[in-house]
């Protein structure tokens, strides 16, 4: 009875053996497979954080997208306001300027000459005067190129001067001499 015993004990001992060697087996196994699920959650937790970080920067992008939305239509009302400022500006100014080209126009009472305007004064003034007066008018002296040339005056200067009703004496600059003269357009010489 006694060998019944130890053969069964024996017989026990070996599948306890057996068994712990499988649950020990099964414990790495476990072990292995929880490391597995750490490393799992810890790349699930990292892609949460990206996916938030992700939408947070998606709104904050929707966000200026409708603000710069807001601004841009804001500037379109304001660009349409000043449009319809222009218009109405260039419509009261329409009268003050004539416009015999369509790319030139001169204010009421300027004369054009080759697409320039010049303003004839009839108020007698020294240099110093007519230049100051000139400059209150935003513009200049009349400067012309080669305007005196062997004693005669060259067409354009000497045409646009001869048609100024009164006839009478000018301030201009001639290039040519290099100097300011007085130009008369009762004369063909200077």
């Amino acid at each position: 009875m006694n060998s019944v015993l130890e053969a069964t004990n024996s017989s026990l001992r070996q599948q306890l053996h057996l068994k712990i060697t499988q649950l020990g087996k099964r414990e790495e196994d476990l072990q292995g497979s929880k490391r597995e699920l750490a490393l799992s959650q810890e790349a699930l937790q990292e892609e949460q954080r990206v996916h938030q970080a992700t939408q947070e920067q998606l709104q904050a992008c929707q966000s200026d997208r409708e603000k710069t939305k807001e601004a841009l239509q804001s500037e379109e009302v304001q660009r349409r306001t000043l449009e319809q400022r222009l218009s109405r500006m260039k419509d009261t100014m329409k009268p003050l300027f004539t416009c015999p080209l369509s790319d030139t126009c001169c204010p009421s009472g300027w004369i054009l000459s080759e697409k320039s305007c010049f303003y004839i004064s009839l108020t007698a003034r020294t240099w110093d005067e007519s230049q100051n007066h000139c400059k209150s008018l935003s513009s200049d002296l009349a400067t012309f190129n080669d305007i005196y040339y062997s004693g005669n005056y060259l067409n354009n200067a000497r045409k646009m001067l001869t048609e100024v009703n009164p006839p009478g004496s000018f301030w201009a600059i001639s290039n040519y001499i290099k100097m300011w003269q007085q130009a008369d357009s009762k004369k063909s010489s200077g």
